[in-house]
């Protein structure tokens, strides 16, 4: 860490960093792979799912800085693709969909569940490196 960019010591996510480093690295595999810059499906992960109102239920239960990082992270890209399915990095396949936010294999079935609402996961693992690698990015 330099002086340049040291730690801000938020309480939470930081959003805006973690956010702007989702879409570089984006950004860098997509002109990477030989597509143009133009090309790139740039809507947030809010948008693709439906915004505000069709997020209401689930932005009521997540903290400001994911809230924050979910409208400013690039997830179009990821959808549908024409080419084939589009990976955010070796071991981290894409941001989770509304549903999966909450479903992480960090708690065991019979665990109190208002523990396992604190734990959401903000990327899936890339399933082709099956048992080897089965935890995603979850954020407690």
């Amino acid at each position: 860490m330099s002086d340049n960019h040291l730690l801000r010591g938020l309480n939470g996510l930081e959003g805006e960093r973690c956010a702007a480093l989702h879409n570089y690295i984006v950004e860098l595999g997509w002109t990477q792979r030989g597509f143009a810059l133009s090309t790139l499906d740039k809507r947030t992960w809010w948008e693709c799912y439906g915004g505000d109102a069709a997020l209401a239920n689930v932005s009521d239960r997540l903290d400001a800085s994911i809230i924050f990082f979910l409208k400013a992270t690039w997830h179009g890209y990821s959808i549908k693709p024409v080419t084939g399915p589009r990976l955010f990095h070796r071991y981290l396949a894409c941001l989770c969909s509304p549903e999966q936010l909450w479903q992480n294999a960090n708690c065991a079935d019979d665990q109190d569940d208002s523990n396992q609402q604190r734990f959401v996961t903000l990327y899936l693992a890339n399933w082709a490196l099956g048992a080897d690698h089965p935890l995603e990015l979850v954020s407690d």
